[in-house]
């Protein structure tokens, strides 16, 4: 059909319109979004930077105290003095642990450590010489010092607060506090933010993301490299990698920078900085983009979706107000032939009535069909076992005749005791004949499709006793695995057991060729529902035949050994009863027909009348 030339660039304007309104959806909500990201990055960063000078802050006066005690001038007056010693060391370690202080230590005008507070430990810091750190070489001649390293003798991270000592205007040495930053950086990862902390050099020493951790920013200089070794401030950390920016400007507020993260793949963070007066630190909050850009794309879905739809509604109004419009131009037309259209419309009710009744009646007669078509079903295995069950019936026969002598001769000898045990042997017999034959004719009736709760267990066992007679004779294993308690489902126990009695008769046809003949049947309850299955040891389905095991008229048997409908009719029972039945190939061979049925709810108890 072809589309008229004014109709296409309508709708060539609507979708433009539709675009349109989506694009500027997505870009106003990504806007949006970013805004208030940088907000929250803003109050965030504030708030962890007044965090971090609280916690510095605590400690900053602690070198100035060391600095101006007594005790510390004498031991670096007399700095061999094993009393002075002991006492600035136990003064030290009781001072830092008072404090929360990670180290407390005093060096000699040339570096060397003479008391610290970790005295006592394996990696204490007597004895070692720390004057090519810059916070000693600040303290001497800017007046204080402070830097972040990593420790060369523990090995632990921490912030240097340092001090000089003079005594009438001589150096006598530098008092330093060494305090950790990582219960910072705990509480930023246990927070789920992600937060980092550069040094001047663009070197991130803390960082929520623990593989950021040690990374430059942007590519380090070969100078701020020399110099980084020469003070020894990342001892044992390569600072060789990647830089952990990149495809960005050097990180500003509101910048978004892509970042390299544990998957080798590049995110998109907008990022908020803070520089740090009086450390030389910049502080940085990220914020990932991808939630941002995935609430912008549904915000512009959105956005176009209804204009779409208010679109759509004005087109069905304008299509309606035309659609009255004509339908009051024709009104005086219609009224002219309502007349003439009254008799036909009386001949088109009447036979649409025919064809209601006609339809009806075919109805019936195919749930006539149908319910012919399952009884004949059931009496076409009944007579394909018929053989078997012949023999099944010959068997009590011959031995109720051969009991019946027994007991002739034993009455007639006076043996009444052993003739009466004979008699007892009869009556079981024909008991077992008759509940043989009470099945038969049981199953053979006629059903209308009435439900029930029923013990599925008693359906299954129902169906194996009709069945063993031809399992029996053609040597077929059975297998049963039923819960001992039963289990009931809410059902038609006839047609269920037609159901079973199917498929162990399909399954008796798959194994007839084989040397292991085997059926397992099983029933398992299991989370408010039972499965029945059907199982056996023959060759299994072709799998391009999987897919059409239950169609009617289907069949692989021989031509005369059977219609195809068996399966149907079988699938359809159990669609009626709110299952579904399932053929698969098992792994171990052989093929599987499956089922589930709800388990029965038990009845509510009735509720006793009050006052009664």
């Amino acid at each position: 059909m072809k589309i008229p030339a004014r109709s296409a660039l309508s709708w060539c304007a609507a979708l433009c319109v539709i675009a349109a309104v989506g694009f500027c959806g997505f870009a106003v909500y990504d806007r949006s979004g970013r805004a208030d990201a940088k907000a929250a990055g803003d109050e965030r960063i504030g708030l962890y930077a007044s965090t971090l000078n609280q916690v510095v802050e605590r400690f900053r006066t602690l070198p100035f105290v060391l600095a101006n005690d007594e005790r510390i001038h004498r031991l670096l007056e007399a700095p061999t003095d094993p009393a002075r010693i002991d006492t600035v060391n136990r003064s030290l370690a009781s001072l830092a642990a008072a404090a929360g202080a990670d180290a407390l230590y005093v060096m000699n005008a040339a570096g060397l450590t003479l008391a610290a507070s970790n005295y006592d430990q394996p990696k204490s810091f007597i004895g070692e010489n720390y004057s090519f750190r810059p916070y000693f070489r600040d303290a001497v001649t800017r007046g204080f010092g402070q830097f972040f390293a990593i420790g060369v003798t523990t090995g632990e991270p921490g912030y240097f607060l340092s001090r000089p000592v003079w005594r009438n205007g001589e150096l006598l040495g530098v008092a330093v506090v060494k305090i950790s930053l990582e219960g910072l950086e705990a509480d930023w990862r246990s927070a789920g933010e992600t937060i980092a902390l550069a040094d001047n050099r663009g070197v991130l020493f803390l960082a929520s993301p623990p593989n950021w951790k040690y990374r430059p920013i942007r590519p380090l200089s070969e100078a701020e490299r020399t110099d980084i070794k020469r003070s020894m401030q990342y001892s044992g950390i390569s600072l060789e990698g990647w830089p952990l920016l990149k495809h960005a400007r050097s990180p500003d507020n509101g910048d978004v920078v892509d970042i390299a993260m544990a998957d080798s793949d590049l995110h998109s963070f907008l990022v908020t900085r803070s520089d740090l007066q009086g450390y030389g630190w910049t502080l940085y909050a990220f914020t990932e983009l991808a939630p941002i850009r995935h609430a912008a794309i549904l915000a512009g879905a959105a956005s176009a979706l209804t204009a779409a739809v208010l679109l759509l509604l004005s087109l069905w109004w304008r299509g309606r107000r035309a659609t009255l419009r004509a339908k009051l131009d024709a009104h005086d037309m219609l009224e002219q032939r309502v007349t003439e259209r009254t008799h036909e419309l009386v001949r088109a009710n009447e036979s649409l009535s025919r064809e209601i009744e006609d339809r009806r009646r075919a109805e019936d007669a195919l749930k006539r069909a149908q319910d012919e078509l399952v009884q004949a079903s059931k009496l076409a295995a009944l007579g394909q076992m018929s053989a078997a069950l012949a023999h099944e019936i010959n068997q009590p026969l011959a031995a109720l005749k051969t009991t019946l002598a027994s007991a002739k001769l034993l009455i007639r000898n006076g043996s009444t005791e052993r003739a009466a045990a004979t008699v007892a042997t009869i009556d079981d017999l024909v008991a077992r004949m008759s509940e043989l034959t009470q099945h038969l004719r049981t199953f053979a009736r006629k059903d209308f499709g009435e439900t029930e709760p029923v013990d599925i267990t008693v359906v299954a066992q129902r169906a194996l006793a009709l069945a063993n007679a031809r399992l029996g004779a053609e040597g077929v294993r059975t297998v049963i695995d039923m819960p001992a308690g039963g289990a009931t489902v809410i059902g038609n126990a006839t047609r269920l057991e037609q159901v079973l009695l199917n498929l162990l008769g399909n399954a008796a046809d798959a194994v007839a060729n084989e040397r292991e003949r085997t059926i397992a049947v099983s029933v398992v309850q299991d989370d408010g529902q039972v499965q029945i299955s059907v199982a056996d040891s023959g060759p299994g389905i072709a799998p391009q035949n999987l897919a059409s095991v239950f169609d009617p008229f289907f069949t692989t048997k021989q031509v005369g050994k059977g219609l195809g409908l068996g399966l149907s009719i079988s699938y359809a029972i159990i669609e009626d009863h709110g299952g579904r039945l399932r053929a698969r190939n098992r792994a171990d061979g052989g093929a599987e027909f499956s089922f589930n049925l709800p388990v029965a709810q038990p009845a509510a108890p009735a509720a006793t009348a009050i006052g009664a």
